[in-house]
């Protein structure tokens, strides 16, 4: 036949105004006078097509063959080899096949499609064509399309699932998978124990993971499917699994693993396989907890106890069945056991059955959990606990703010840390947020500096992972803590190493909570503020230092700001005994010397700074300080490119050829991670 006939073909059947009464003839043309396996691959796809639209589009003359059209796609198909066109015959035989009756020739059908299977095809190396995957998974389907294949699937499937390669192994247990939804339940009775018999055998191998979780995963599909059944075949079915597994049910046993597996991955299939589980194995599986001395073994049982993972998926309510019910009990003696592992194990279960804890369970918890959140815990520990408390936080917050916040006994620095910490992963739930961040703020001002402390820590941790959209910030600033911050910090007398802590961190939170303000809600608390510190007069340069730092550093870059505060600034700059102080002061000079858009006020600023403070012989001594400060101002200038930059670099270099630290000056210059000359900041940066 001519290439260019096919094609011909291809292209006339799909005109609209094609006459549908000529559809039988073109099929027994191609069936009786072209070897279709003879052709080229062009031309068999080119066939193939041709059998697709007619089908799709003269289904009422196709269908008028009958058999004839079947067999003439038989013969067609038989002995195809290119994965192009094999891929292209899968997608479409399932559409053939269900539309097709295929009377006596079901058979014959079905090995012609199923001499493919297991695939056995390696797509070559940095090749775009067909994959094994992909034909693998075109041809399931076509082996399940229709129930009458179910007598001649099943056993295909089993008999490759017995072989040694994984992809014949994973493919025969999606096929089985596959026919769940065609085939005839009665299909899966009559093969159920030879079914069962297969699976278990791989899991209980380990020889693969990948063919042990595809395993589980065809049982409890299989099992769902017979769990329909009204003769008494699925509790028999049900007591071979359990009858089979049961004697592993013990630590001691290397397959009380792959055991525990498959009861739950059979328990999960229906909520009938589940209860009959439960009733058959829970009390062997309580029973063997008890009896159990070694901790480590007492935590295996607790961490495969399948009730929990059942329950979380509401396959089975915790109320309902009796021998449901030690099971939040052995998991709250588990929690307090001395046992880590244990522990975990037991905090784990009670999260994952939280919804379906009863009152006593919950109460009894919650006394544990006031002693267990501000107590010092192993990392893995602390999680497991966190988790716990968070998930009862959101189900029950009335017994959680009764029971647990407002009974809460903090005696030290130290549990107020690990409380806070416990509180902060609960403060985004609506109910608590007002609350915890009252409760922060209380152990801020209490006049407490260890409490304080750790307060601010907490809050500045928590603080600086949130976006400047935050709502928490919102919720945080609309509560009045800037004001509440400054006012603690001009109280405070900077005599101890804490106390600076202190106000390191009250800074770093006014940053925050500034910084995420606008040009106008900025304006309107900066004006207060520095209304407020300039008018406490007898305060440490410390406190006035830090406050500004908070306050200026993140304010927008259209914001003034007095030209008396860069004359305090430079002067701490130079003067100031603490390294630690001079650098916040420094730092914060450069932020608002980068930012000040009045030109004008800025070179004055910039003139008095030169003059007055850096060739001034009053400061003659500090050499090392002034080298810091000029490169600072030098950086904020380069930064936003502005005209002075030149001058100032010509400054810089002339102190560095007459002292030998110029190095210091270079580094800071240099420094790309530098937050109080970033964006963050709001700084101009050309």
């Amino acid at each position: 036949v001519l290439p260019a006939v096919l094609q011909g073909f291809v292209v006339l059947i799909k005109f609209k105004n094609f006459p549908g009464k000529v559809v039988p003839n073109i099929l027994n043309t191609i069936f009786q006078n072209i070897a279709c396996q003879q052709q080229q691959q062009t031309e068999r796809r080119n066939i193939y097509t041709i059998f697709q639209v007619l089908l799709e589009n003269y289904k009422t003359e196709v269908l008028s063959m009958g058999l004839d059209f079947v067999y003439g796609i038989i013969s067609s198909i038989d002995g195809e080899r290119d994965p192009r066109n094999l891929l292209f015959l899968f997608k479409w035989l399932k559409t053939f096949l269900t539309t097709i009756s295929l009377g006596h020739l079901v058979e014959e059908m079905f090995e012609v499609v199923a001499c493919y299977f297991p695939i056995d095809f390696r797509t070559p190396i940095n090749s775009n064509n067909v994959s094994r995957d992909a034909l693998a998974d075109a041809l399931c389907p076509c082996l399940c399309a229709i129930p009458e294949f179910a007598e001649y699937c099943i056993p295909l499937a089993l008999e490759k699932l017995d072989s040694s390669l994984e992809v014949a192994k994973t493919d025969s247990l999606s096929l089985l998978e596959e026919g769940c939804n065609t085939f005839d339940t009665s299909s899966y009775v009559k093969y159920g124990s030879d079914i069962w018999s297969q699976i278990q055998k791989e899991v209980f191998s380990g020889v693969n993971d990948n063919v042990k979780l595809k395993c589980l995963r065809t049982l409890t599909v299989i099992m769902s499917k017979m769990s329909g059944t009204t003769n008494g075949y699925f509790n028999s079915i049900l007591n071979d699994i359990s009858m089979t597994v049961k004697g592993n049910l013990l630590p001691d046993s290397k397959l009380f693993g792959p055991s525990s597996d498959i009861l739950l991955h059979t328990a999960l299939a229906s909520q009938d396989s589940a209860a009959y589980i439960i009733k058959d194995i829970l009390p062997l599986l309580t029973n063997t907890y008890s009896i159990t001395t070694s901790s480590d073994k007492k935590s295996s049982s607790c961490e495969d106890n399948d009730t929990v993972y059942l329950t979380q998926h509401n396959i089975v309510n915790l109320n309902e069945i009796e021998e449901l019910q030690p099971i939040p009990v052995l998991s709250l003696k588990a929690v307090i056991h001395t046992d880590n592992s244990l522990k975990i194990a037991g905090f784990n279960s009670l999260s994952e059955l939280a919804d379906k804890l009863p009152l006593d369970v919950r109460l009894t918890l919650y006394e544990t959990l006031c002693t267990a959140l501000i107590e010092p815990q192993e990392e893995n520990i602390r999680m497991s606990i966190l988790e716990c408390f968070t998930k009862l936080s959101s189900l029950y917050q009335d017994e959680i703010k009764d029971h647990i916040l407002n009974r809460s006994k903090i005696n030290n620095s130290f549990a107020l840390d690990l409380y806070l910490s416990a509180l902060i992963a609960i403060i985004n739930l609506n109910y608590f947020t007002d609350m915890l961040i009252d409760i922060m703020l209380t152990y801020v001002i209490q006049n407490d500096v260890p409490f304080g402390v750790v307060a601010l820590k907490n809050i500045k941790k928590m603080l600086e992972s949130e976006s400047r959209e935050s709502v928490l910030i919102k919720i945080f600033f609309e509560k009045g803590t800037v004001k509440k911050l400054v006012d603690y910090a001009l109280m405070l007398n900077v005599s101890n190493n804490l106390n600076f802590e202190l106000l390191k961190y009250i800074s770093s939170i006014l940053k925050i909570l500034i910084g995420s303000q606008n040009y106008e809600v900025q304006s309107e608390v900066i004006g207060y503020q520095l209304n407020v510190i300039s008018s406490c007069t007898n305060k440490s340069e410390e406190v006035y230092v830090f406050l500004l730092d908070g306050l200026l550093s993140r304010l927008r870059k259209i914001l003034l700001v007095e030209a008396m505060v860069s004359d305090f600034l430079i002067k701490i700059s130079l003067l100031h005994k603490e390294d630690a102080v001079r650098d916040v002061a420094v730092q914060l000079l450069a932020n608002l010397i980068n930012k000040h858009f009045n030109e004008i006020e800025l070179n004055t600023w910039l003139a008095v700074i030169l003059e007055d403070y850096l060739n001034s012989n009053v400061y003659a001594e500090n050499t090392t300080n002034k080298i810091v400060a000029v490169s600072w101002i030098t950086k904020a200038l380069i930064m936003r490119n502005h005209f002075q930059a030149n001058s100032w670099i010509n400054l810089m270099l002339n102190m560095f050829e007459h002292n030998n630290e110029c190095s210091k000056g270079f580094r800071i210059v240099m420094n790309d991670n530098c937050e109080s000359l970033s964006l963050n900041s709001y700084c101009n940066i050309s």
